[in-house]
């Protein structure tokens, strides 16, 4: 007994489509791409973390459970002007040393919490005091332990300035109306209000 497929290749009815011999061109099965091993795959992404980590413009860093520096990537490094080597074995008293305290009460924070949080840092740099927006949050190991605190900190010091510029001179314009004793409005022609 035979049947006959839609692609137009018959098969006998004893076959299976998964085993057997069916009727029709022969096909050749692609051979399956070796398996990697788990080991490949993490080392593999580890080498992708470490990538993006040191091409990141953020500073990215890892702290174990007292504190000290385990993981330091460049853009840290510049921001500090110091390299990983001096840094890494240490705690925050030897990178910000007038603000190490509140750090670390940052970073008990977190592991605390058990969670993530964002921290506006103000950080005196060898490029003078540098405004930080750092995201930190326990660092887990293996078995799911917090094992220390990781953070990933972007330089915000540009923006909090315009801010900080834009603020003072609404201020400004605010006072001058005020002294002069006139009022301010605004007339939108389109919509014809008045406020």
């Amino acid at each position: 007994m035979r049947r006959t497929f839609r692609a137009g290749r018959v098969m006998p009815a004893a076959s299976s489509p998964y085993g057997g011999r069916a009727e029709g061109p022969r096909r050749r099965r692609p051979k399956a791409a070796p398996v990697a091993s788990r080991g490949d795959d993490l080392a593999r992404a580890a080498r992708v973390l470490s990538s993006l980590a040191d091409g990141s413009t953020d500073l990215i860093f890892a702290k174990d459970l007292g504190g000290r520096y385990v993981l330091f990537k460049p853009a840290a490094e510049r921001a500090t002007g110091m390299p990983a080597t001096r840094v890494v074995g240490f705690d925050d008293a030897a990178v910000w040393p007038e603000r190490a305290e509140e750090l670390r009460r940052n970073d008990a924070a977190v592991r605390a919490m058990d969670g993530v949080e964002t921290f506006e840092e103000t950080l005196e740099t060898p490029y003078g005091r540098r405004v930080f927006l750092t995201t930190k949050g326990p660092l887990r190991g293996p078995d799911g332990l917090v094992v220390g605190t990781f953070g990933i900190a972007r330089d915000v010091t540009d923006r909090v300035r315009t801010e900080q510029e834009s603020r003072e001179r609404e201020r400004r314009v605010l006072l001058a109306v005020e002294q002069a004793g006139h009022g301010v409005w605004e007339w939108n022609f389109a919509t014809g209000s008045l406020w």
